[in-house]
């Protein structure tokens, strides 16, 4: 390209200086300022999803691991109670061995009425002598289990052995147990169930007349499903006929445990 003299590079350079190649001044970055480079965009997807899901694993593992010690939660067991015949000044420490099975039988579902009545109760319960023999401390070990706890423990009268009574024929025993009417009047065609009933009844009543607002007493049989239900269910019955029939404005509450006793065909429970 050719300049005309007028052309104020002519003096000094032939080519235009705007027709040169332009060469990038070369650029150092500062070292204060820091550079970043560009990431991939998966990899970038894959870095925010990681810092976004590992807190959330997180809190979901603790929230896991809160679940199953909920559900496996074991208790230590606390100082003994009066109630528990002994008392100690240290804890119990728990069995070592876990195939050790304790001889205690878990307490009934009566374990939870630990305040006094509010009425007179009277508590019958029927238990099989051939699996419970008739002893005393089997008799008490068996109460302790049924009966709520109370500190002194609620008296217990006496058992009643009705063994020695007339059994009924194999074929009603076979269909019902002692909660029929139909088994209840067979066994009450024994003289001696009859004086059974009527005593127990009488005896029971002059706890009431003494203020004891709650006693207890057992009844036996080889089984425990007939003679001894059928018995425990009559003086139930005579409990709270008779206090109806003296007008006792308070009342009475009769709690009937049968233990051992198995379901006939023909009865509702």
């Amino acid at each position: 390209m050719s300049h005309h003299p007028t052309c104020p590079f002519y003096p000094v350079a032939r080519p235009c200086a705007f027709s040169c190649h332009l060469l990038p001044f070369p650029y150092a970055p500062s070292p204060k300022i820091p550079t970043y480079t560009v990431a991939d965009a998966i990899q970038s997807t894959r870095l925010i999803r990681r810092d976004v899901e590992h807190p959330t694993s997180c809190i979901d593992q603790l929230s896991a691991a809160r679940e199953r010690a909920s559900r496996n939660v074991h208790f230590e067991p606390g100082h003994a109670k009066s109630s528990d015949g002994v008392c100690e000044s240290r804890p119990r420490r728990r069995q070592q061995s876990s195939s050790s099975k304790a001889q205690i039988i878990p307490r009934s579902i009566l374990q939870n009425d630990t305040l006094p009545p509010s009425l007179p109760t009277v508590y019958i319960v029927t238990f099989a002598a051939d699996s419970i023999p008739n002893r005393t401390a089997n008799v008490l070990r068996l109460l302790h289990t049924q009966l709520p706890p109370r500190d002194p423990p609620i008296p217990h009268l006496y058992t009643i052995d009705a063994r020695s009574f007339a059994p009924p024929v194999p074929a009603l025993c076979r269909e019902f147990s002692g909660i029929s009417p139909v088994i209840q009047d067979v066994v009450m065609q024994d003289g001696r169930a009859r004086k059974a009933v009527a005593d127990s009844v009488a005896d029971l009543l002059r706890c009431g007349e003494r203020g004891v607002r709650e006693v207890s007493m057992s009844v036996c049989c080889h089984a425990g499903t007939h003679r001894s239900v059928a018995i425990g269910e009559r003086i139930a019955q005579g409990v709270k006929r008779e206090v109806g029939r003296l007008g006792c404005v308070e009342g009475v509450k009769v709690v009937v445990r049968h233990v051992s006793r198995v379901k006939g065909r023909g009865d509702p429970f």
